[in-house]
């Protein structure tokens, strides 16, 4: 019984801070080991920056829509041919008004230089050349509206008008959403915005899908209700559909321990880590007890684990495995 009562209290000198500094056995993880960079989250959707309602241009009637609803098109595609008839034949007006305008003027021309006609009459001559051309320029614009084109590569939402109906300019007739300008958007508390000014690295996850993005921009309006910021990412490589929902992922910055690691000595919180034979006490007081320790040290650096409660500063330690 005796024998094993010395041996105890052996176990305990070698294993306590003494006075006399004898050395303490601890375990410690380099901050490579032990460190790591936290991850952020917050809901996200892709938002289309275009979703457009075309309508028509013209006044008349439809006489084709060539695409259904859920049709991918690409920029240029026409999607809506309306009755031309009407502006056709005032392109074809303007253009003889326009060529007789350009004879009277040669003719004019000639009968100035003979004195037969007063200069009035040739700047008259010009000035009707000059309204024909752009009456011409203003048909040819017409004619082209008697098509609707799509103005990007986009997926048809909706036929709102159909084949035979008279239409005025305004009236909507397709709605077609970007495919290719797409956005994702968060709300991302108002509190968390400075943490993430210094990451560059962002990623949109729908599903077993990962998209890397870009911030492009965080709004400085505050909602008041949820205490939130809008921020927009743009995509860095393919994108998701627009409408699709999901969670916007981002990686912190700065290294941070565990907070099993942090210890508090004389009111001050920190670290223990291991230098030169003997622990030493890195104060953070900004370190808050069951939260993650933010750190800026070097990645050889050992973080002293178990044995952090007993060691003070500057006592000698034995590294133990």
């Amino acid at each position: 019984m005796i024998r094993q009562l010395l041996f105890l209290c052996l176990l305990v000198t070698m294993s306590s801070v003494l006075a006399d500094g004898k050395v303490i056995n601890v375990t410690v993880s380099t901050v490579d080991q032990a460190a790591y960079y936290p991850q952020g989250s917050a809901p996200a959707a892709a938002m289309s920056l275009n979703d457009a309602m075309l309508s028509a241009h013209i006044q008349s009637s439809i006489i084709d829509i060539s695409v259904l609803v859920a049709d991918t098109v690409d920029k240029d595609d026409v999607l809506v041919q309306m009755d031309c008839r009407h502006a056709s034949a005032i392109k074809q007006s303007n253009q003889a008004k326009m060529s007789l305008a350009e004879f009277q003027l040669q003719r004019a021309k000639k009968l100035r230089k003979g004195n037969n006609i007063s200069e009035e009459i040739l700047r008259t001559r010009q000035s009707e050349l000059v309204i024909a051309r752009s009456a011409l320029k203003v048909s040819k614009i017409e004619v082209e509206r008697c098509q609707i084109k799509a103005p990007f590569r986009g997926v048809v939402r909706q036929r709102v008008a159909d084949i035979g109906e008279w239409v005025s300019p305004g009236e909507p007739l397709i709605q077609l959403v970007d495919l290719e300008n797409v956005e994702v958007s968060a709300q991302l508390p108002d509190l968390s915005i400075n943490e993430l000014k210094d990451i560059q690295q962002f990623y949109f996850v729908v599903g077993d899908a990962r998209f890397s993005l870009q911030r492009r921009a965080i709004s400085e309006v505050v909602d008041n209700p949820s205490r939130t910021r809008e921020a927009r990412f743009v995509f860095t490589d393919k994108r998701a559909q627009p409408g699709q929902s999901g969670r916007l992922i981002w990686q912190l910055a700065h290294r941070y321990l565990p907070s099993r690691y942090l210890v508090k000595r004389n009111d001050v919180n920190g670290i223990f880590v291991a230098e030169n034979g003997r622990a030493r006490f890195i104060a953070i007081p900004d370190a808050q007890e069951g939260r993650p320790i933010q750190i800026d040290l070097a990645k050889d650096v050992q973080v002293i684990d178990k044995g952090r409660y007993s060691v003070k500063d500057d006592v000698p330690v034995k590294i133990i495995h």
